[in-house]
């Protein structure tokens, strides 16, 4: 009998842990306003979330605080550079108290040690996206194979937060592969943590 009592109660507190993480996992993927095409995808780790192509998904990339959410088409092979290479990732950036203009300057230092051919094509500084202060910029280099990558930042701060959405592709793009990352970005959008 004592037996039994310890079964069901041990059910009983998983049941209860699942039915908690059923409501707060730390991601989900929910009806999107932009349509059947696409796919409401909501972190709970990083508190963001993004409409992206029903065709997609995400993985995590990188180490420690340089970890991102990296999402990409559900075919796309992300360890090598070729002409349909496209993902968007976001992250955090792991510093407190910073402004945009240092977030770009840190950003951009990270970029020139890892690349020495770092080209920047466009900076704009008064961005905004879903009314939140950003910083969006653009630049190129060369990847080991001679492909040219492209990589549009956007530095968003949301309270004491400044995020990371970048979008990374091979040169040249289409017009609609374009139009495509420029909606997924702009329907990024932080959210307040969750009790997980």
């Amino acid at each position: 009998m004592k037996k039994i009592l310890l079964i069901l109660a041990l059910i009983a507190i998983a049941t209860m842990s699942n039915s908690s993480y059923a409501q707060d996992p730390y991601y989900g993927f929910y009806p999107s306003t932009k349509g059947s095409n696409y796919k409401l995808f909501r972190h709970n780790i990083y508190n963001f979330e993004v409409d992206m192509p029903k065709n997609w998904t995400f993985g995590v990339a990188g180490k420690g605080f340089g970890q991102v959410v990296m999402m990409y088409p559900e075919s796309l092979n992300t360890g090598n550079f070729f002409p349909s290479y496209q993902t968007i990732s976001i992250g955090i950036i792991p510093m407190e108290n910073i402004t945009l203009q240092e977030a770009y300057e840190s950003v951009l230092l990270g970029m020139n040690h890892m690349h020495n051919d770092v080209v920047i094509t466009q900076k704009v500084i008064n961005a905004k996206i879903n009314n939140n202060k950003a910083v969006n910029f653009i630049y190129t280099w060369l990847s080991k194979t001679g492909n040219t990558i492209k990589e549009d930042v956007f530095l968003v701060e949301y309270k004491s937060r400044i995020y990371s959405v970048t979008t990374r592709t091979i040169e040249p793009i289409s017009k609609e592969q374009n139009k495509m990352h420029r909606q997924i970005v702009n329907s990024f959008k932080p959210i307040e943590p969750v009790q997980l």
